[in-house]
């Protein structure tokens, strides 16, 4: 394999809106841009840090940097996997789907659900707990959400209470989104979770996202691939995953002040990314 050239920037993406979920509060969002070029390709990626693992834009950066001699002298992926660790709602009238995020609050999650299903009484419906509920009013919410026709719920309990689901009975399927970084985490969530939430920021990219969704398949379970805030460059990849998955949910950019360009397009409710997305070769 031929010498690489590795160049790794940090961006700072301003969010259109300050963006809500439980416990937290996005204005802005770092990101790590990495380039390979051998004279003749280049090749680009783009990653987030996982915010409730502490990983942040500096500490992607030192962990690349580590390793930048060995990058450089010529790797494939899957000694790159051995080589670096994993890591890294609206109501738009056209949508077919919509993904609500859940504050953690039963009585305001509630009047949430219930308004925008009262508003959009077509479209599927998911929603993302983002850890905010125990194990003890999970029920009441279940309830709520099977008569508002939910379609999926993401991550009710804290990451680390997954074993509280064992057993817990649930007509609407449970995905595991904080609780499964990587494809060791995937076996341990049979018979608690019914689908898996793949992010490539968290697992550490496209090879292993999909041995997790091949995996998934594997045990029974159900595929969906997420994302982290980031650009069209971030959601290339898992535009690719995408293709395996039962749920896509690759809107990063939609809630961005301004994305890259060429850029993913969006419409309907659909997405496409385009082989420009990506950066392609010299020109």
């Amino acid at each position: 394999m031929a010498a690489l050239q590795l160049r790794v920037e940090v961006e700072k993406l301003r969010l259109s809106a300050p963006f809500r979920i439980s416990g937290f509060v996005f204005e802005e969002q770092e990101v790590v841009v990495v380039t390979l070029d051998d004279g003749e390709h280049r090749g680009r990626g783009e990653a987030s840090g996982v915010y409730y693992l502490g990983d942040t834009a500096q500490t992607m950066v030192a962990a690349i940097e580590a390793v930048r001699g060995t990058i450089e002298r010529g790797i494939d992926r899957t000694a790159l996997q051995a080589l670096l660790p994993a890591g890294g709602a609206r109501k738009f009238a056209q949508a077919k789907s919509l993904k609500l995020k859940l504050t953690g609050d039963l009585k305001d999650d509630i009047e949430r659900v219930r308004a925008v299903r009262a508003a959009r009484p077509e479209v599927w419906m998911g929603v993302d707990a983002n850890q905010g509920y125990g194990i003890e009013s999970l029920g009441s919410l279940m309830g709520v959400l099977e008569s508002a026709n939910v379609s999926l719920l993401e991550q009710p309990l804290k990451r680390g209470r997954e074993a509280d689901l064992a057993g817990f009975k649930s007509k609407i399927p449970i995905a595991a989104d904080e609780s499964v970084l990587t494809l060791a985490d995937v076996p341990g969530l049979v018979g608690r979770f019914n689908v898996v939430n793949i992010k490539l920021d968290k697992c550490g990219g496209l090879t292993e996202g999909l041995a997790m969704a091949r995996e998934a398949r594997r045990l029974g379970l159900g595929v969906m691939v997420g994302n982290m805030v980031g650009t069209s460059l971030a959601m290339a990849p898992a535009f690719v995953l995408g293709q395996l998955c039962d749920v896509v949910d690759l809107d990063g950019p939609i809630f961005l002040a301004k994305d890259r360009t060429p850029s993913m397009t969006y419409t309907n409710g659909s997405a496409w990314s385009g082989e420009q997305v990506w950066g392609g070769t010299h020109a």
